[in-house]
Protein backbone atom coordinates (compact mmCIF):
# COMPACT_ATOMS: atom_id res chain seq x y z
CA UNK A 1 0.00 0.00 0.00
CA UNK A 2 1.54 3.37 -0.87
CA UNK A 3 1.19 6.57 1.16
CA UNK A 4 -0.51 9.74 0.37
CA UNK A 5 2.86 11.69 -0.68
CA UNK A 6 4.47 8.68 -2.67
CA UNK A 7 1.07 9.11 -4.99
CA UNK A 8 1.30 13.18 -4.51
CA UNK A 9 4.79 12.79 -6.07
CA UNK A 10 3.66 10.60 -8.90
CA UNK A 11 1.00 13.44 -9.98
CA UNK A 12 3.52 16.16 -9.57
CA UNK A 13 6.32 14.14 -11.89
CA UNK A 14 3.45 13.08 -14.72
CA UNK A 15 2.22 16.39 -14.48
CA UNK A 16 6.01 18.00 -15.25
CA UNK A 17 6.97 15.29 -17.94
CA UNK A 18 3.88 15.23 -20.04
CA UNK A 19 3.27 19.13 -19.46
CA UNK A 20 6.04 20.99 -19.00
CA UNK A 21 8.78 19.32 -21.07
CA UNK A 22 9.30 18.95 -24.70
CA UNK A 23 8.03 15.50 -26.11
CA UNK A 24 9.60 14.03 -29.18
CA UNK A 25 7.10 11.56 -31.96
CA UNK A 26 9.06 8.52 -32.48
CA UNK A 27 8.01 4.87 -31.75
CA UNK A 28 7.78 3.54 -27.93
CA UNK A 29 10.76 1.64 -26.17
CA UNK A 30 8.04 -0.63 -24.71
CA UNK A 31 5.68 -1.21 -27.06
CA UNK A 32 6.69 0.02 -30.41
CA UNK A 33 4.12 2.24 -31.07
CA UNK A 34 4.53 5.41 -32.52
CA UNK A 35 3.77 8.05 -30.34
CA UNK A 36 4.55 11.46 -28.60
CA UNK A 37 7.54 10.24 -26.21
CA UNK A 38 8.29 10.98 -22.44
CA UNK A 39 11.43 10.50 -21.22
CA UNK A 40 11.89 7.97 -18.36
CA UNK A 41 14.98 7.86 -16.01
CA UNK A 42 15.16 4.74 -14.37
CA UNK A 43 16.40 5.50 -10.18
CA UNK A 44 18.01 2.31 -10.27
CA UNK A 45 20.41 1.85 -13.10
CA UNK A 46 20.14 5.48 -14.78
CA UNK A 47 19.12 4.81 -17.95
CA UNK A 48 16.59 6.87 -20.30
CA UNK A 49 13.94 5.10 -22.00
CA UNK A 50 11.57 6.96 -23.98
CA UNK A 51 7.53 5.84 -23.85
CA UNK A 52 4.29 6.82 -24.87
CA UNK A 53 2.09 7.89 -21.84
CA UNK A 54 0.58 4.27 -21.88
CA UNK A 55 3.71 2.71 -20.82
CA UNK A 56 4.85 5.84 -18.52
CA UNK A 57 2.27 5.34 -16.19
CA UNK A 58 2.33 1.80 -16.11
CA UNK A 59 6.38 1.80 -15.10
CA UNK A 60 5.33 4.87 -12.22
CA UNK A 61 2.80 2.36 -10.71
CA UNK A 62 4.96 -0.20 -10.55
CA UNK A 63 7.66 2.12 -9.64
CA UNK A 64 8.63 1.18 -5.64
Amino acid sequence: MTDFTTLLDRGHRRYKDKYLKKRKFGRCEGCEKPALLLEYCDPCDCTVLLLCEHCYAELLDHEE
